[in-house]
């Protein structure tokens, strides 16, 4: 079974999505770690998984200064979120994007 960390990475690029990543220490908030790497919060990211009403998962990734908005998601996703039940949040790995060569 993949990481939540992999399944992003393979996401970001299956999707052709520049980014860097930047490993860090543990941080429990985008604040925290934008403060611990030196970079404006929206240059980080938050990964949230979800289980809709089916089983299925959702990966949510947006950048650090942005809301969740399960309202949002589900009109594009379609299904119904309960309760928002979160199932894991991704940790350790902040993503930026990638700088102009």
């Amino acid at each position: 079974m993949s990481s939540p960390e992999e399944n992003i990475m393979t996401l970001l690029k299956e999707r052709q999505t520049p980014h860097e990543v930047i490993e860090h220490s543990p941080v429990n908030t985008n604040a925290a770690m934008a403060e611990a790497l030196g970079v404006p919060l929206a240059d980080t990211v938050k990964n949230i998984m979800l289980e809709t009403t089916e089983g299925e998962i959702i990966l949510v990734v947006l950048p650090g200064d942005q809301r969740f908005d399960s309202k949002r998601l589900v009109a594009k996703a379609g299904t119904i979120l309960p309760h928002a039940r979160n199932v894991t949040i991704a940790r350790r790995a902040a993503v930026s994007p990638a700088k102009p060569a």
